[in-house]
């Protein structure tokens, strides 16, 4: 990347000066992350012999076992 450190990214250009390595971080036995933006967790369901996709709600055990298997 510093043999070409120009960089383009929708349409914003920009050049990189510096890259750092971060060690690593030391999670303990509980950690809560914060994201960005929602989580979507989808499920297969057949309906009408076609397969689609049906959301699962944070109200809904499910949910939570998906998204934790992240299957």
């Amino acid at each position: 990347m510093l043999c070409n450190p120009e960089i383009k990214i929708k349409g914003v250009e920009g050049i990189i000066s510096e890259i750092k390595l971060l060690n690593e971080p030391n999670f303990g036995e509980s950690v809560k992350f914060k994201t960005l933006s929602p989580i979507i967790v989808r499920k297969p369901v057949e309906e009408n012999g076609k397969l689609k996709a049906r959301e699962l709600y944070p109200i809904e055990r499910e949910f939570y076992e998906r998204l934790t298997k992240n299957s």
